[in-house]
């Protein structure tokens, strides 16, 4: 679980490789809008997605306490920055609403999650990029290596 200013999110633990303090992120022009730039990870460059641009949440500076996620999808692997990582939590069946029950107009969330009296969204990183985008970052990830 993981914080947007007030709002929590949630991914499946299947997505995330580790959790990292935020880092210089370099420029990468003529990337998506949500696509901040880019970090180098041992080695490995990486594009950084702003959760606030991509769910319409006021931008802001980077602050120290600023955390990255690095996420796998089946098709890219990225950096997705957020204010902080809350916790790992465990659900059951029970607490899990889908999405077409919660009636929230966004392809982005799977559903949410009820945690005593706390919603959280849960988020599908591999909505996050169309194919089209991907092949783009891809190819601009090259030229940049």
């Amino acid at each position: 679980m993981f914080h947007i200013d007030e709002q929590q999110f949630a991914l499946s633990l299947d997505h995330v490789d580790r959790i990292i303090p935020i880092i210089e992120t370099r420029e990468l022009p003529r990337a998506p809008e949500h696509v901040i730039g880019t970090i180098n990870l041992s080695g490995e460059l990486l594009p950084v997605i702003s959760m606030r641009k991509l769910f319409l949440i006021p931008c802001r500076d980077f602050e120290l306490t600023d955390q990255l996620i690095i996420v796998n999808t089946k098709k890219i692997k990225f950096a997705l920055w957020v204010d902080q990582v809350a916790e790992v939590l465990s659900a059951n069946e029970s607490q899990l609403v889908p999405n077409d029950k919660v009636f929230i107009e966004n392809e982005l969330v799977e559903g949410l999650v009820q945690l005593n009296n706390n919603r959280i969204l849960i988020s599908d990183p591999d909505k996050f990029l169309t194919n089209e985008q991907i092949e783009k970052l891809k190819d601009m990830l090259i030229a940049k290596a």
